[in-house]
Formats: structure tokens, sequence, C-alpha cells
């Protein structure tokens, strides 16, 4: 039973549970008016340049799990292998769905089964960034559970789970990712069609056993992030006439993805826990679409919360804010649901008021085909 709380000097700290962590600090909830040095990078004006692309075309990735999960040849490999690598099997099956040429990539998490994985999955982005013909800085990632490690059962915390993930984004993105946070805005240009926002987020916080399958961002370390891109939209908007298409991408999932949950040992319930505010915050700042990864199971949904206008004190419902999760782009099927027992990734174009979604399925030895289109009305103003 709690009787006292004493106030201790930093060395007693330091002796009793090791050095406060320097970096972004995803092991504790950071005070919002804290001088701590990453959140102040956080509220520092940075000056963006958008990255250009060749076109409005999106290829979202997700749930990779290079390692013992892992489905595909490796590219890499040491043994001659008849079956496809999975980046001969993206490319070659857009290619015979006749899509447009992909602009940009997302990745959204769980790039590998035990964070030890990163070398082949640095070899296969490379290998499909250059079969796409894109460079390092034309695509966005952000970690999964299964990036970084649980937390010690020790009493000393340190931030080396997230090391190996870190490297693995820096060595991949090149000097451009060196200095980038796990929380982070993307800014992307298109000759004549809609600029685009890329809002990274790091939703692998709860980091226990107990909470591994649980995401949790934290408006502590997006807050600052989401209020530079609400700006830069308004500014955009007033520019070019026509706002750019927002996206918020985390890994853990916003909304239910299986039509019912089902309490599993090996499956367990999952969500964000701070969805309803994520949600809330992203609506307010004007975005259109959360994606994300994590049970494996395509999805396409839409969200609306309701708030109170500070201004005119009555209840508002925004246009709701779409949702879409992607399945599994490398896992074994003994690792999918029975909702869906293919591998799958998700090809969105965007439009002058639409976001045309494409989703494909495919699988080793199996044929890359399109199983779902639905074109999603997003504002022309």
């Amino acid at each position: 039973m709690l009787t006292s709380i004493d106030q201790i000097t930093n060395s007693e700290w330091d002796r009793r549970f090791g050095a406060v962590p320097v970096g972004e600090p995803t092991l504790f909830i950071v005070p919002e008016n804290s001088p701590q040095a990453a959140r102040q990078a956080l509220y520092d004006t940075v000056k963006r340049n958008p990255v250009p692309v060749r076109s409005p075309v999106i290829l979202h990735l997700s749930d990779l799990h290079f390692g013992s999960d892992y489905a595909f040849p490796l590219v890499s490999r040491t043994v001659p292998t008849q079956k496809t690598p999975l980046d001969e099997a993206i490319v070659d099956g857009l290619k015979s769905a006749q899509v447009d040429p992909i602009g940009l990539v997302l990745v959204s998490g769980d790039i590998t089964t035990h964070g030890d994985g990163f070398n082949d999955a640095q070899v296969f982005l490379e290998s499909l960034l250059d079969r796409l013909g894109l460079s390092p800085d034309q695509m966005v990632m952000v970690p999964g559970n299964h990036d970084i490690e649980l937390d010690s059962t020790k009493t000393t915390r340190s931030y080396a789970a997230e090391l190996p993930f870190r490297n693995f984004a820096t060595v991949v993105h090149g000097e451009a990712g060196r200095n980038r946070e796990l929380n982070h805005l993307s800014w992307f240009s298109v000759d004549g069609a809609r600029e685009m926002l890329v809002l990274g987020l790091n939703s692998v916080r709860p980091r226990s056993s107990g909470t591994m399958d649980y995401g949790y961002v934290g408006r502590d370390l997006y807050g600052p992030l989401l209020e530079e891109a609400r700006e830069l939209r308004s500014a955009i908007l007033a520019e070019e006439g026509t706002p750019p298409l927002c996206i918020g991408m985390l890994h853990h999932h916003v909304l239910p993805t299986p039509l019912v949950e089902d309490p599993d040992e090996k499956r367990k319930v999952s969500l964000t826990l701070d969805a309803g505010q994520l949600i809330e915050d992203l609506q307010r700042a004007g975005f259109d679409a959360i994606l994300h990864g994590h049970q494996h199971i395509p999805f396409i949904g839409s969200t609306s919360r309701s708030w109170c206008d500070e201004q005119t004190g009555k209840w508002v419902v925004p246009r709701p804010i779409h949702v879409i999760g992607g399945g599994s782009c490398g896992a074994r099927v003994d690792r999918l649901w029975n909702q869906m027992r293919q591998n799958a990734i998700g090809v969105y174009s965007v439009g002058d008021d639409l976001l045309n979604v494409r989703m494909f399925q495919f699988a080793p030895g199996a044929r890359f085909s399109q199983f779902l289109h639905v074109p999603l009305a997003i504002p022309s103003r």
C-alpha cells in the first residue's frame, strides 16, 4: 500500500534505476511543457521542403515479418530456388495488373518477426525500390511491435530495444534518415496532382509481454507534428487551391478489423489505446486517411468523432476519416487469419476528389490478383 511519496536526488535515481534515457521518450509520457531535449526538438521549427515523386500512386506494404515467419525466398539467398522472391512478385504483379508507376512506398510496421531480420529486410527494400525506380526518400516506414523488442524484466530500463530499428531506418534512408525520429512528418509533391503529407507515428510504446499487442502513440509526441501538418496543409491549400492528401500511418489498428474478435492466447484482442484521441485530433487537422497493419487482415472503413466547437459551443460531427488496414505482405500462411489466407498489398491512387483503393492478393506459388477496389471520397477544397 502506498503511504508516501518522497523526492529523491538525481544521483539517487541513477543509482537505483539507471540514467534517464535520452532520445525520443517512448518509455515515459513526457509532460507537454517539459524542456526535455527530445520534446523541444519536436517543437522546434523545421524548414521542410517537399520530396518530388513522379506519380500520386502509393504502394502500401505491411507486416513483412522477415525472420522465422517470412514466407518468400530471400533476395540474398545462397541456395537456388524456383520460387519467386517477394520484390519480384510485387513488381511483376503490379505490371500484370497494369498499375500506374508507383510514386511513394509506405510501410506500416512489423518489418521483422523478432527484430533479427533487418539485414534481409534492408536488401529487400533496396531491391524493391530499385525495381520500382524510386529513391529511399520516397519511402516512409514506421515500426511494429515485432520490430522493437520487449523491455527487460530488470528494474533498469533503457532504449536499447529501439536501436536495431533506428539503425535499420538510418541505413535504409541514408543521410535523410540520420536524425529522423520514430514520429515524423513527410511532404511529397507531384507535378499536376495533389501534394501529399504523411505523418508517421510510432505506436509501439507499450512494451511488456502483457501489453505488446496494444498500441499507444501519445499526444505528447505527435501533437507538435500534427500542428505543423495542420499549418502546412493550410498553406498548401492557400497556394494551390487544393489541399494535400493527408495520411496518418501507424502499426496498430484504430478500429476492429476482424468481424468478431476471438480471445485467443495466440491472437490476443488488440487496439490502439488512444485511438479515440488520435482519430479526433487527425480529423481536426483535416486528415483524410489512417493507414495501419498489425492483424494481417486487409480492411477498409471510416469513422468520425464529434467534438464541441470552442467558438460556437455547439457539437459538430465532421466528415469521416477513412481507415485502411493492410494485410500481411510477407508472412507464412500459418501466421495469417482464416479471413485472409493469402498475402496482400494495397495500391492507392490520388485523384481530384477520390482516393482509389485497390488491394491485391498473392502467395508463394499463387497468382497475383486484385480482390478489392473501392473509391473513397476526399475533399477537393
